[in-house]
């Protein structure tokens, strides 16, 4: 194919900018190889091209097509392909320039082989600095292939006209899309090449980002929400009202400040932070409440800083439990008067010391309604807390009282107090006197009770206390009293409560569920133990023979429960005992007889087991009893006669047995008689006259046996007086004054 000039014309600008002679040779030489050329171009183009010789080839195809449409846009091609061929020609240049020093060594190659080496090296040159480029943009790979494989062209094939090139390259152009080869036609030639453009980020690297920003909102979100929930849970009730939106409590939630407000009238130090809290609270609040009343008081200037916290605690102390209404308020809240003056009763004197400190807040049963606050923890030198039987009062014992380290007595009995008993107890090492019988605790016993060694009294009855007796209550060594009864205790008595050598008094008798095991032989050690009461509870086994080492004993009351075996004969040592409760368990065998030594007894009850043989004569040294229960047992002996003797008794039960004979004269005797079961045995003959002898009877029971006669006109004119209670058996002998007929 012959070029035309204009052909010739438009290859010029394809030849390297000061190379032109060494260019034309190249064409010189390469047309007189046109066949080996094309062969090498073939290889060169397969080697560097790769897969865009397929590409090329059919672009070719669709050239006559689009021939028209490229000749108006020749211009534009032709400057975008300068622009790419300038580049790769600086570069051909600076790699010239370094091969040309090695090649002037070798004078006997002919300047065509320098050429050819040369442009071998080149061709060596773009394929290492195609392989860098691959790394950095998959895009930038294939432009310079495509500029690899036209400038081979060009080099190789001086034939294809400069429209073929220019064809070759729109289609690159067109398919790729290089930014190498977009560029505006009016770019001067000296003008650096625009850098690509950077690849936009995946669709799955930007969800990545969006779940990243949703995650640390939420983050933030839920931190702001805990903060608010915990000062909540700290310092009080949430400063909305429950109607509000929970976006309307929230935010007024965060604008509560823990911190002193502006023109506090005292260091924001001296009230805890809680309290701080709840003052900027926007709800009212007794403690809001005594912050104003303080702030209106015009000497508050004048008082120091113990005084200011003693009468902010104790006006909000009034608020909160409804002051106005108390039944008695002498000079409280009275801007004149001293808070030392502050009392329920006059007859009470001051409540401080010498040196100002409130030592005692006693205001027993003054007509208190609400919850204790919290602030009553400020009264730090309170030796005494006495509001007892305040029915009004409610709600949890503040665990603030722990504060209190110089307090001595805590009586707070007979209200309606509810929650747990707070372990801050523990704390009141001075505390020596603890009453919170008749409320509505619900916990069970804390073990901190048990580092209160100087404490002398613990009541905690008639509450619903349950769980079992802690062990750490042997610590409490100069304990005297201990009541726990009326609640819902489930253990066993722990040994340790032997270690209280000084208790006098312990009552663990229960409502509901109650104690189970053995009693402790540990409880002999009690040496100082004066009333032992562990009735309603489901102990077992035998009564322990060591009861008979409490010689200081006067009350062993061990009534309903399950115990077995005999009564330790050991008991007839316990010289103080007054009253002996032993009913309604399993017992057996004979009543003993050593019971007859306890000569202080006033109540012996022994009904409701399973006692046998005879009804022992030494009762009868009982001078001071006073009751006497045998009643539902198996005796099957006869009535002794000298139970006469006993003058003071006023109640002898010995119905539901196997007794038999006749009822002693000397029954008669017994002058203070008031109730005389004698029903439900083998009873016979007749009534005694002597009865007549007991004016205050008011019961009289005698069905049940075979009794003969008639029954005494001295018996009947009590009946009709409306004194007495008769049961008989009506069918047996007679009665004519209107005995209640049993069979």
């Amino acid at each position: 194919m012959t070029k035309t000039k204009k052909d010739q014309d438009e290859t010029v600008p394809l030849i390297h900018e000061g190379d032109e002679e060494e260019g034309q040779k190249l064409r010189k030489r390469k047309s007189k190889k046109k066949g080996v050329e094309k062969d090498k171009e073939e290889e060169d183009s397969a080697d560097d091209s790769g897969d865009h010789e397929e590409e090329l080839t059919r672009k070719k195809k669709k050239r006559s097509k689009s021939e028209k449409r490229e000749k108006k846009k020749k211009k534009k091609r032709s400057s975008k392909l300068n622009l790419g061929e300038d580049d790769d020609d600086d570069e051909e240049e600076e790699e010239v320039q370094k091969k040309s020093k090695k090649k002037k060594k070798k004078k006997t190659r002919s300047n065509a082989e320098d050429t050819y080496s040369s442009e071998d090296d080149k061709k060596k040159e773009r394929k290492k600095k195609s392989k860098k480029s691959k790394k950095k943009s998959s895009r930038d790979i294939h432009v310079s292939d495509s500029e690899t494989s036209d400038e081979d062209a060009r080099a190789t094939s001086p034939q294809k006209s400069m429209e073929e090139r220019a064809e070759e390259g729109v289609a690159l152009n067109k398919d790729q899309t290089h930014p190498l080869l977009t560029r505006s036609a009016k770019m001067d030639p000296g003008e650096q090449p625009i850098k690509p453009e950077r690849k936009p980020k995946s669709t799955f690297f930007r969800i990545l980002q969006c779940m990243m920003v949703v995650l640390f909102v939420v983050f933030l979100t839920g931190l702001s929400v805990s903060g608010v929930r915990y000062l909540i849970g700290v310092y009080g009730e949430s400063p909305t009202d429950e109607t509000d939106d929970a976006d309307k409590t929230g935010s007024q939630a965060q604008t509560v400040s823990s911190s002193a407000p502006e023109g506090a009238p005292f260091p924001e130090e001296l009230l805890p932070p809680s309290t701080w809290s709840v003052i900027n609270n926007p709800n009212p609040s007794p403690q809001k409440s005594a912050y104003q009343w303080l702030k209106s008081d015009p000497y508050i200037s004048k008082y120091t800083d113990k005084q200011k916290v003693q009468r902010f605690a104790l006006v909000a102390f009034y608020f909160a439990t409804n002051g106005d209404n108390w039944s008695s308020s002498a000079s409280w809240l009275s801007m004149n008067a001293p808070e030392c003056e502050w009392l329920s009763h006059a007859a009470y004197g001051s409540a401080c010391d010498e040196y100002g400190d409130y030592k005692r807040l006693t205001l027993v049963t003054n007509g208190l309604e609400g919850t204790l606050p919290a602030e009553v923890g400020l009264l730090t030198a309170l030796q005494e807390i006495n509001l007892q039987s305040n029915r009004g009062l409610t709600g949890p014992i503040p665990t603030t009282f722990g504060r209190l380290a110089q307090l001595e007595t805590l009586l707070l009995h007979d209200c309606q107090l509810t929650g747990e008993i707070p372990s801050e107890f523990g704390l009141l090492q001075n505390l020596s006197e603890l009453n919170l019988e008749f409320n509505d605790l619900r916990s069970k016993i804390v073990t901190e009770l048990g580092n209160l060694k100087y404490l002398e009294t613990l009541i905690l009855s008639h509450n619903h206390l349950d769980g079992p007796i802690p062990s750490e209550i042997g610590g409490m060594t100069n304990l005297l009293e201990l009541r726990m009864e009326e609640n819902g205790l489930e253990s066993t008595i722990p040994p340790a409560i032997g270690k209280l050598n000084r208790l006098e008094t312990l009552v663990l008798s229960q409502k509901q569920n109650g104690l189970v095991g053995p009693i402790p032989s540990e409880i002999g050690a009690m040496e100082s133990l004066r009333e032992l009461n562990l009735q309603f509870n489901e102990l077992t086994s035998s009564i322990p023979s060591q009861v008979g080492q409490l010689s200081n004993l006067q009350a062993l009351v061990l009534n309903s429960n399950k115990l077995t075996g005999a009564i330790p004969t050991e008991i007839g040592k316990l010289l103080q005992l007054m009253r002996l409760s032993l009913s309604a368990n399993r017992i057996t065998n004979r009543i003993p007889s050593q019971l007859g030594e306890l000569t202080m007894l006033e109540g012996l009850y022994l009904h409701t087991n399973y006692h046998t043989g005879a009804i022992p004569v030494e009762l009868s040294q009982l001078t001071a009893l006073t009751r006497l229960r045998l009643d539902s047992n198996q005796l099957d002996q006869r009535i002794p006669s000298v139970l006469g003797r006993l003058e003071k008794l006023e109640w002898l039960l010995l119905n539901k047995n196997s007794l038999h004979g006749q009822i002693p004269s000397e029954i008669g005797e017994l002058h203070e008689m008031q109730m005389l079961q004698l029903g439900n045995n083998l009873l016979v003959g007749r009534i005694p006259d002597s009865f007549k002898g007991m004016p205050r009877l008011q019961e009289l029971s005698l069905a049940g046996n075979s009794f003969i006669g008639t029954f005494p006109s001295d018996i009947c004119s009590l009946y009709e007086n409306g004194w007495i209670e008769l049961k008989a058996d009506c069918f047996s002998f007679e009665c004519n004054c209107g005995c209640f007929c049993e069979p």
